[in-house]
């Protein structure tokens, strides 16, 4: 059964105002991918004319970029409380995502790799390298319970029942 938490227990947080100065950040973001696989009727991100027109990148993080962000955090001899690897994209879409997340556990820079995911990549994806891939946790966005709602909130045709197959199956590798 999955398991249902507060994203952040009171006594894991940090009082900011003991704390101040910081000598690290507590978090980090890293958008590995700022457009989509879905055109969710809510979602500017999905709408990709919309999104051009405002100037925002729409493409993946080049991996030498992402290399040196991760290596100047270990430089730095950070301890960063939590990597977030999402934003407004889907970022399983980038096609190095799994290095990715393995890069930032190697690193021992970060105590959690979290990231948000619609899972329509999870039947295109080695899903035993992605559940040993360092990732703390995933959060699973889920817009429906079968193939209309998707086409209707989504449009998008996908296949409902492979997806939650998929999701199955990685929560089943996550646990061994």
């Amino acid at each position: 059964m999955a398991k249902f938490e507060t994203r952040s227990p009171k006594n894991q947080r940090i009082d900011l105002v003991e704390s101040s100065p910081l000598s690290s950040p507590i978090t980090l973001l890293i958008e590995p991918v700022s457009v989509c696989s879905l055109k969710c009727i809510f979602c500017p991100t999905g709408d990709y004319s919309l999104s051009k027109s405002t100037g925002k990148f729409q493409g993946k993080i080049d991996y030498d970029l992402y290399k040196k962000i991760i290596q100047d955090c270990v430089d730095k001899k950070w301890k960063i409380k939590t990597l977030h690897l999402q934003k407004d994209g889907e970022p399983m879409l980038h096609p190095r995502y799994i290095d990715l997340c393995n890069l930032a556990g190697d690193s021992g820079v970060f105590d959690k790799i979290e990231t948000t995911t619609n899972a329509t990549m999870f039947p295109t994806m080695d899903l035993k390298r992605l559940a040993k891939s360092g990732l703390t946790r995933i959060k699973i966005s889920i817009y429906g319970i079968n193939e209309d709602d998707y086409l209707k909130n989504c449009r998008t045709n996908i296949n409902f029942e492979k997806l939650v197959d998929k999701i199955d199956e990685l929560y089943q590798l996550c646990k061994e």
